[in-house]
């Protein structure tokens, strides 16, 4: 694809899915962690959902899920230093996203 599209294009490309794939699952854990409290509470407010109570569960999920946005957050930092023209940098940046996989990996079970 990236003699088609140009190395650039693909490489933004990429990178959005994968921020996008991590924030999602950030978005998902944390809304699964504060569910329980908000309709415990009758708030809308973090803070007052928080003080409504979470389970340890609850706790374990919204870890995961900031952690989750954190490895977007990475992503992004990351991706923006790369230089596609540069294959030491993207090999570099390729490695550094294998071991955001393996820790995410690692923080799985803190969403179960």
């Amino acid at each position: 694809y990236s003699t088609r599209f140009g190395r650039t294009r693909v490489f933004s490309v990429a990178t959005t899915v994968l921020q996008v794939a991590f924030l999602g699952v950030g978005v998902t854990l944390a809304s699964l962690a504060l569910a329980p409290a908000f309709q415990a509470s009758g708030v809308s407010a973090l803070p007052g959902a928080i003080a409504g109570g979470l389970d340890t569960v609850g706790y374990r999920r919204l870890a995961a899920g900031g952690i989750a946005i954190a490895f977007a957050v990475a992503v992004r930092s990351l991706s923006s230093r790369v230089r596609v023209d540069g294959p030491k940098e993207v090999y570099a940046f390729y490695m550094k996203c294998w071991a955001l996989f393996y820790a995410s990996y690692a923080a799985l079970p803190l969403a179960r």
